[in-house]
């Protein structure tokens, strides 16, 4: 019981919305407790493990809980992705210099990551994201038992996928404010050499960041349906990743 409590106090430590400041170390470690219980008592199998020696058990132990942070790692994507999506939107706005602290990533960040923190938590609360992620962990017992020591998957190619597929997500959602902003720049730019009397970097200011606000009004609509297509595609790359095991 050990072994799997070890896996599950790594998974839940590193986990998205689980593994921030929101939660406490208690209620981390408590989740951890039930989960360890959820698993010992559903499980079939009978794993036999040598406790007689010394090595082989910390051996033992340091893949359980590198295995848990891996599986949390991974979760973690999905707030890589509002990072990526919050900071662009944020510096297209001009508004990268008004930071303010963030309980949920333990950071300081700006408005917009705050904005679409709440949106993505929303959307993957009621695609009952986590319960495929506690679902895709219990399976992993029963497809990479405790006492096994090889790994059939290969992690490089799975996170370079991984991370290919975040920056891609994040440049998509973001991309409707960033070319916004774009062209009113370079009309703000045209205007300058017309009106060299206008203070445009003053009037600039207010209109970048007007133009953000209802460019991200106007696409909340197709906002919503993107952030649950990524989030879609990101549990059932998590599901694969554990049936690779």
């Amino acid at each position: 019981m050990a072994l799997i409590f070890l896996r599950n106090v790594g998974f839940v430590f590193a986990a998205v919305f689980w593994g921030t400041h929101l939660f406490t170390t208690q209620i981390k470690i408590l989740l951890a407790i039930l989960l360890t219980g959820v698993v010992f008592l559903t499980s079939h199998d009978k794993w036999e493990i040598d406790f007689s020696s010394s090595p082989l058990l910390v051996m033992f132990a340091v893949l359980q809980l590198v295995l848990g942070l891996f599986l949390g790692f991974v979760t973690r994507l999905i707030a890589f992705v509002v990072g990526i999506i919050g900071e662009l939107v944020g510096v297209s706005a001009g508004s990268s210099a008004n930071q303010i602290f963030n309980p949920a990533l333990g950071e300081t960040t700006n408005v917009f990551d705050h904005f679409y923190f709440v949106i993505v938590g929303l959307i993957f609360f009621l695609l009952n994201g986590h319960h495929l992620f506690i679902n895709g962990l219990v399976i992993s017992f029963d497809l990479f038992p405790p006492h096994r020591l090889d790994f059939s998957f290969v992690t490089l190619g799975f996170l370079i996928s991984s991370l290919k597929f975040v920056l891609q997500s994040g440049l998509q959602l973001a991309l409707p404010v960033v070319l916004s902003v774009f062209v009113v720049n370079v009309m703000m730019g045209a205007l300058a050499r017309v009106l060299p009397q206008l203070n445009v970097f003053l009037t600039s200011l207010q209109v970048t960041f007007l133009t953000t606000i209802l460019v991200m009004i106007a696409t909340l609509p197709f906002l919503f349906d993107g952030i649950r297509d990524f989030i879609s595609i990101g549990l059932q790359s998590f599901m694969n990743l554990v049936r690779s095991f």
